[in-house]
């Protein structure tokens, strides 16, 4: 479960802190970043609310959690994989100049 502790870290938050947040003790936190131990049901979505992710990626299951993205975000990226591969070229090529003009 190291990326509970990941996302605590990323959160700037203490075992502590996370424990108070979530509702169990600073314990238990280190015990689920350790593997010793896994969250109940209640507290796994505890978790998965406060850092905003899914279950899956809590658990190491997925590389990338589907709530770590807009809808927004969530969109563009559905109509991306359904262009054809020259049309993904021309997105591609856009997104390139934009990100070098953003950059000057």
């Amino acid at each position: 479960m190291n990326r509970i502790r990941e996302l605590r870290i990323a959160a700037g938050k203490s075992q502590a802190e996370l424990a108070d947040i979530i509702g169990v003790n600073k314990q238990a936190i280190s015990q689920y970043e350790r593997g010793v131990r896994y969250p109940r049901p209640e507290i796994m979505e505890a978790l998965t609310d406060y850092f905003n992710v899914s279950t899956e990626y809590l658990m190491g299951k997925v590389e990338v959690s589907p709530l770590l993205i807009t809808p927004d975000e969530r969109r563009f990226l559905d109509a991306y994989r359904r262009l054809d591969a020259y049309n993904r070229k021309v997105i591609e090529k856009m997104a390139a100049t934009l990100a070098e003009e953003s950059d000057q």
